[in-house]
């Protein structure tokens, strides 16, 4: 009973350690989870997709959204369409469509201590 109990607690600890690694191994799904945080208005949530240096433009946009709380959303997801991205060492770029006004964003993302993050800040 002792080892299956070893057992089966080894194995949810190596679950749940792949499935948080898996998140920010891959810069489509960390722009995706990222933009996702966004068009909820979850800020916080999205700082957590985001560079160290991003924070101050993040604070920026959370402050405007409760200025302007029935202003129009950037960033639904409904009307997004994420490209692949192209990925240069430590650097990656992935374009972001907007289907309903045809304009597209390419966004950056950095690795940070090994993991992908979106450099949402001026550049």
């Amino acid at each position: 009973m002792n080892k299956l109990f070893i057992a089966a607690t080894f194995l949810s600890t190596l679950f749940i350690l792949s499935c948080s690694s898996k998140s920010n191994s891959d810069p489509k799904t960390v722009i995706t989870d990222f933009l996702t945080k966004l068009s909820k208005k979850d800020f916080k949530g999205a700082q957590k997709f985001a560079t160290e240096s991003s924070k101050t433009m993040l604070e920026m946009v959370e402050s405007t959204s409760k200025l302007s709380p029935d202003s129009k959303n950037d960033y639904d997801m409904a009307n997004l369409e994420i490209g692949n991205p192209t990925i240069a060492g430590d650097k990656a770029t992935v374009d972001v469509k907007n289907k309903k006004e045809g304009a597209s964003l390419k966004y950056t993302l950095k690795k940070e201590k090994g993991e992908w993050k979106v450099a949402f800040d001026k550049e």
